[in-house]
């Protein structure tokens, strides 16, 4: 019986998947295309001093708190991951210290991601990005709600559509909800956005709307820098 207990329980344990978990790097400068340069010709020193499953880069094109802000991101498969990452090791340093930019770390935090934009990323994929602090009193129905939009975008020209959840463990906005709408281009996504009083979408999003209140938003130009090779 004890044999058969401490086989099931086994099972179990392999079945839980763990969720991915950022880093997230607010950076200031007046600099952003020469940072930007930097990052994309050392992404992939940078990923591999510090383990990272994929590294990007977000310009705001509006709403970020202050003039010459940009968001660096390093994605990790999991929390255990992310927290095992040494940021003050030799090799990170050094690198960092390669960087001429004048530019200033205001702010480093990390988080989870609940629901994660589809897998398949590649490097120098660019997005345009929306992105909403909400608070949320049910996130599991929250969750599921987004995947209905998400759903209902897909089966409506959409393909190229895609929303992320996630939620900063550190910061400021520790607490709240970060919801993220993608597509490849402005464009795209803001015909995305003009959709959401379609027939078909307005139902998936009014249902969504009900389940948090907004807190501040953001719009976001978004670059691949680095993804770690599958081996």
């Amino acid at each position: 019986m004890k044999i058969i207990i401490a086989l099931s329980l086994s099972l179990i344990a392999n079945l839980v998947v763990a969720a991915p978990a950022d880093y997230v790097f607010t950076i200031n400068t007046e600099n952003p295309a020469g940072y930007a340069d930097w990052m994309k010709s050392n992404a992939v020193a940078l990923g591999r001093a510090t383990g990272a499953a994929e590294m990007g880069l977000c310009q705001p094109k509006a709403g970020a708190a202050n003039t010459g802000d940009m968001y660096g991101y390093a994605r990790y498969g999991s929390m255990a991951e992310a927290m095992a990452v040494d940021f003050g090791s030799e090799e990170f340093r050094a690198l960092i210290a390669k960087n001429t930019v004048p530019r200033t770390l205001s702010a480093m935090n990390l988080w989870s991601v609940d629901r994660p934009f589809p897998s398949g990323a590649q490097v120098g994929q660019k997005s345009t990005a929306t992105g909403f602090f909400v608070e949320v009193r049910d996130l599991k129905g929250y969750i599921k709600a987004i995947g209905d939009v998400e759903s209902a975008y897909h089966s409506n020209g959409f393909e190229d559509f895609a929303i992320e959840v996630g939620r900063p463990y550190t910061g400021d906005y520790t607490g709240s909800v970060f919801v993220t709408l993608a597509a490849p281009n402005g464009n795209r996504l803001g015909a995305a956005l003009d959709a959401m009083t379609e027939n078909w979408a307005a139902g998936p999003v009014r249902r969504a709307q009900r389940m948090r209140d907004p807190i501040r938003g953001f719009v976001m130009d978004c670059e691949v820098a680095f993804v770690k090779e599958a081996k």
